[in-house]
């Protein structure tokens, strides 16, 4: 039904369908640059009728079950690799290849912190804090609040 075309060149390409009773509502193709995205568990969450969803170097806020397009934010200047909600919040954790992003539901970046290498490494959702490593092993934290970040000793 639509297709939202985010960057000139394009390196990942997402569909996304929304189905009731067996007969398509609505489809949507979302088309990016930057490093190429896949699709995986933390790649898109529900939240409400909306749904958040990472391609390339951005976030896209879908309506559901419309699938208009609410707004695209660009949380990473390679890849964003997932996006994470934030218990009792609306924001998420955006990570992203060279950032760790905290976003609000309307598309805002509060904060946004990277390292000395890329964040290969699994993100873990604690109650105050982000954790991460990046290429090189070095273990992050990232306060959730305020995005202040500091090394973590290696194990």
């Amino acid at each position: 039904d639509r297709a939202y075309t985010l960057s000139d060149h394009i390196s990942s390409t997402h569909g996304v369908r929304v189905s009731a009773d067996n007969r398509e509502i609505a489809s949507a193709v979302i088309r990016a640059g930057g490093g190429a995205s896949g699709v995986h568990d933390r790649s898109a969450f529900l939240h409400g009728d909306s749904l958040f969803l990472a391609v390339g170097p951005f976030v896209v806020h879908l309506a559901i079950p419309s699938l208009d397009l609410l707004w695209s934010v660009e949380t990473d200047e390679a890849t964003c690799f997932g996006v994470h909600r934030i218990s009792d919040s609306s924001d998420f954790i955006s990570h992203g290849e060279l950032s760790i992003s905290r976003v609000t539901e309307d598309g805002r970046i509060l904060w946004s912190e990277s390292g000395a290498d890329i964040f290969t490494g699994d993100l873990t959702m604690l109650r105050q804090e982000v954790r991460v490593a990046d290429f090189d092993g070095r273990r992050y934290s990232f306060d959730l609040v305020t995005g202040a970040s500091k090394l973590l000793p290696s194990t």
